[in-house]
């Protein structure tokens, strides 16, 4: 009898205590913003199997949706059009959270600076999980299985397997809006479901650039890759000329990767119909790329032995490589930027025209999400680089590096891009890509046979990954 006399008076003083605190509240009464924190930035990786509070991580949609104010139902778009996309934000996301499942480079300082402004706008905290890129779709795969998985997905150059980890986004956003770019979405389509998005206005595309050292070419005399794009004359053959020239003064000329070219020249070693919903590899129709690269290499113009960070030594004319070279923390972050020029890849070869060529990068809402509302407007926010200029993050080189890049979206825009598959076809070769790149290391002459060999591997690979594609309709 004592003990429960106890515990009645006990709880009875902390009703009181609860009444008084409750009072002296009211006087000095917060605001809905007041009450919800900017940021929820999460420094773990994922690992495995997280076992974190849900609710804690994508609390929203779901929790909410009782309410009654602003509540949506899980399966609906939201309301991202107009001059503000996010004017519209039901209250019951207000002081949610979604989980965000990056590699790292999202997770980086400047581009912190974005999502802080987007929570900031929206009331929507994100939390950020970095994963091992090379294991990532298995990860969160365990997670979506074990229900811990996040709300917003990545797929970066491993389309079709991606499709595992991602829902149909028609379900949450418009793809008829201008925003979204048609190129990436018309890929991403299965059947009737759409599964991830990107927009021209992101800075988030792998697209191949040449980037080249302006201050070898100034100080040598030597006609400059701008120089030729300026001129209408940027062709394979011209860059070539700019190899030679450069390697004329005791320098490396440069180097072009030849399955980047190949995907230039419109045969990559593994292509996508998105008409016919088929792969299909052309490996030995990318002989032509790789003669183009062997020669350089047998000519003295690129030593096999280089590497693209050796670019900073100031003693390499130019390097192919992915628009990630413009980002203060991309390829060329120790170089010194003073001496860093970049143009759009050459336009032709041989007479044949050519396209700006890259890998699949693009996001999605994941399967399972709690939050996937939230995701949605978080999607809107994080592929338009206005938001990153009101946010003042700095995530290219410079100036010059924000225009060259831009500059060449809004090529791709008017061209399309030739993408291409070959990262995702390794997953099912016992070629690896050094493998591939070691046939330019050969003579001329002998890197059609070489190829050749290889084709029976690409051609089953190319098969399994129609398969994984076809077992998502």
């Amino acid at each position: 009898m004592r003990k429960w006399f106890l515990k009645t008076v006990s709880l009875l003083c902390c009703l009181s205590m609860l009444t008084m605190l409750g009072a002296c509240g009211n006087k000095d009464k917060k605001t809905e913003s007041d009450n919800v924190g900017l940021i929820d930035f999460d420094d773990e990786r994922g690992d495995g199997i997280q076992s974190g509070n849900d609710s804690e991580t994508s609390s929203g949609v779901s929790s909410n949706a009782s309410s009654g104010t602003g509540s949506t139902s899980e399966s609906e778009p939201v309301n991202i059009s107009g001059n503000d996309p996010f004017a519209n934000i039901p209250k019951n996301l207000k002081g949610s959270t979604l989980t965000f499942a990056h590699f790292g480079d999202e997770g980086a300082a400047e581009y912190k600076k974005v999502i802080e402004a987007f929570t900031k706008k929206t009331r929507i905290k994100v939390k950020l999980v970095a994963y091992d890129q090379d294991a990532y779709v298995s990860t969160v795969s365990k997670q979506i299985a074990a229900k811990s998985g996040p709300d917003v997905v990545i797929c970066n150059e491993i389309f079709p397997a991606g499709l595992e980890i991602a829902q149909p986004i028609q379900n949450y956003i418009d793809l008829n809006d201008s925003f979204w770019d048609p190129q990436v979405s018309e890929i991403t389509t299965v059947g009737d479901n759409t599964y991830f998005v990107n927009s021209m206005k992101s800075v988030w595309y792998n697209i191949d650039m040449c980037f080249y050292n302006t201050q070898l070419f100034s100080k040598n005399g030597i006609t400059s890759p701008a120089d030729y794009y300026k001129n209408g004359k940027w062709t394979y053959e011209n860059l070539r000329v700019c190899l030679e020239k450069v390697a004329a003064t005791k320098n490396t000329g440069g180097y072009v990767d030849p399955m980047k070219m190949s995907a230039s020249l419109g045969t990559p070693l593994v292509s996508f119909d998105t008409k016919k919903d088929v792969f299909t590899q052309n490996v030995g129709k990318a002989a032509t790329a790789y003669q183009y690269c062997a020669a350089n290499i047998q000519n003295g113009l690129w030593d096999p032995a280089r590497w693209f960070a050796q670019f900073t030594s100031g003693t390499i004319g130019l390097y192919v490589q992915s628009a990630y070279g413009c980002k203060y923390n991309g390829w060329f972050k120790e170089t010194n930027p003073a001496i860093l020029g970049v143009v759009p890849t050459p336009t032709s070869y041989q007479g044949k025209a050519c396209k700006q060529s890259a890998t699949l990068r693009c996001y999605g809402i994941a399967k399972g999400a709690k939050n996937p509302q939230a995701a949605a407007y978080f999607l809107r926010y994080f592929l338009d680089y206005g938001y990153y200029k009101d946010a003042g993050a700095n995530v290219f080189i410079n100036n010059a590096m924000e225009k060259a890049y831009f500059d060449e979206m809004a090529l791709a825009e008017k061209e399309g891009i030739n993408y291409y598959f070959d990262t995702n076809a390794f997953s099912y070769t016992s070629a690896k890509y050094e493998d591939l790149k070691k046939v330019a290391d050969l003579s001329p002459v002998q890197v059609a046979a070489k190829l050749s060999s290889y084709e029976n591997q690409f051609t089953s690979a190319a098969a399994k990954m129609t398969e994984k594609l076809n077992s998502a309709k």
